[in-house]
């Protein structure tokens, strides 16, 4: 016989015989599922393997469970059949010299039939490395023949690391908007915990909102992993300016004068960028120093109108969203009307 021209599936099956170290039928199938999948490092923690038989005729008397590297399992093993007799046998010891759990059904008849599904329940502490470890299963009948696998085998998943979180969206850092809509996401599949300000952490997913008063804020988010790793704070800090800024004008010509020109000095009480405008002229933008020419004018009353404007070139910096407080003008400073001008 030729090895190397066997079909593939006839090359396979003969492996899977080798492999078992059986000599016997090889009965399609079995699936097998495995919980928890995700624990920390060094933890003793109760797991359940399940292997249901989904054969059309065939029933199962045999199954085992091999131990990852580095897990170390406790002696007491629970089994149970769906159908069939509950008594099964759990071979000693536990692990076996082969590191597996091994588990059979005595006497004949009661064996797991078509369908059934056989849960084997024990405790084991995981290893201190991190990684995926995988409980490979074997169900079979008899010593002799061999239910194949359909799909993967059972694994879990060792993690002592706390997931990271990144927020994705947020306010600007300046703004006269009182709504705050943050996204963020973690590094893993986990759950969050969301804060505002010195309100306690609870339960959130993204996007979460909130309504944000007058002043400084900061945000935190933080995630919990499917091993129940805790993950650092991730923290964005904002803050809401609401009131518009405040103009005074500090330098001012007399009055009354028959000078047709006139500087004029101006000051706001936070960082700001003006506006100024003469009588009925449109604002627009001025130095905190603003010389004003009034020759053509016929009017007898002079007036100065300041609105500070919050600027985004200045330091300490403010934002667009807040300059907009100062762009509605809820605040001018005037000079009183003046009295009729001197002639010459």
């Amino acid at each position: 016989m030729h090895w190397g021209r066997l079909p593939l599936a006839v090359a396979t099956a003969v492996a899977l015989v080798l492999v078992s170290g059986a000599s016997g039928e090889l009965i399609n199938g079995y699936t097998a599922t495995g919980a928890p999948t995700h624990v920390k490092p060094l933890t003793l923690t109760q797991y359940t393997i399940a292997m249901t038989n989904t054969s059309a005729d065939k029933e199962a008397d045999r199954a085992s469970i091999g131990i990852p590297a580095g897990f170390v399992v406790a002696p007491t093993v629970q089994v149970t059949p769906t159908c069939g007799s509950p008594t099964w046998t759990v071979e000693l010891p536990v692990p076996s010299l082969d590191g597996k759990i091994k588990v059979r059904r005595e006497g004949g008849g009661g064996n797991l039939c078509p369908g059934g599904t056989l849960s084997i329940v024990f405790s084991a502490t995981s290893p201190v490395t991190e990684g995926n470890y995988v409980w490979a299963t074997e169900l079979r009948k008899g010593d002799g023949d061999q239910f194949v696998l359909n799909g993967n085998q059972p694994s879990v998943q060792v993690d002592g690391t706390g997931p990271a979180v990144a927020i994705t969206s947020h306010p600007d850092n300046l703004t006269n908007v009182t709504s705050a809509t943050f996204g963020f996401e973690a590094n893993e599949p986990a759950d969050f915990k969301c804060r505002l300000d010195a309100g306690s952490f609870e339960d959130c997913t993204s996007p979460k909102s909130y309504t944000a008063g007058h002043g400084g804020h900061t945000f935190r988010v933080r995630a919990t992993d499917l091993s129940g790793n805790v993950g650092a704070e991730t923290t964005f800090t904002w803050t809401v300016d609401t009131v518009a800024p405040t103009a005074t004008i500090t330098q001012k010509p007399p009055n009354p004068t028959n000078n047709s020109s006139a500087s004029f000095g101006f000051s706001a009480n936070e960082p700001a960028n003006f506006e100024c405008g003469l009588d009925v002229d449109p604002f627009a933008a001025c130095a905190a120093l603003y010389f004003a020419d009034y020759s053509n004018y016929n009017s007898n009353l002079v007036g100065l109108v300041l609105d500070a404007n919050l600027s985004a070139a200045s330091a300490p910096v403010e934002t667009a969203a807040a300059e907009q407080n100062a762009l509605a003008r809820p605040h001018r400073a005037e000079l009183p009307p003046g009295e009729p001008r001197n002639q010459k």
